[in-house]
């Protein structure tokens, strides 16, 4: 069978196509190259950044905590959070009433309930100050039972 390409033809056709590819090879290389060093300067000014993010977890806040119970009733009962993480209360107390630590640290839980105790009416006003700023604080006012709960995290 003849060969349907003459041989200068088949040569020419040879020659033009590993041209092409060639070409392509080293437009595709190229490109790569500079993908590669743009990628490479990218990730050294990140590094370099002073705004790049710690590996390390932020540092615990520490401050102070502090609880009021203001109104207008007697007989009063008061359960709250402490400074070491128990919980305490105190039965019968005259208002106002306050209690502060100063060793709370991030994530705390603080959180303080009070209500009446006898068969009296009144108003009762529940707040924590965290640094000596409000907040959480919520008023209630009725009869025996009465009861007003706040809580926050520091």
């Amino acid at each position: 069978m003849p060969n349907p390409y003459p041989s200068d033809t088949y040569s020419e056709q040879v020659s033009t196509n590993l041209v092409r590819t060639r070409r392509r090879t080293t437009k595709g290389a190229s490109r790569l190259l500079c993908a590669g060093v743009l990628f490479a300067a990218l990730a050294a000014a990140a590094c370099a950044s002073p705004t790049a993010p710690s590996s390390r977890p932020p540092a615990p806040v520490t401050g102070s905590v502090s609880y009021d119970v203001t109104g207008t009733s007697s007989h009063v009962w008061i359960v709250y959070r402490n400074a070491t993480h128990g919980i305490d209360n105190v039965q019968d107390v005259g208002l106002p009433w306050h209690y502060e630590w100063s060793t709370a640290t991030t994530g705390d839980l603080l959180a303080v309930s009070a209500f009446i105790g006898a068969d009296v009416r009144g108003e009762l006003t529940a707040t924590i100050r965290k640094n000596g700023a409000i907040v959480a604080t919520k008023t209630a006012a009725g009869g025996q039972f009465t009861t007003v709960d706040v809580s926050a995290t520091f």
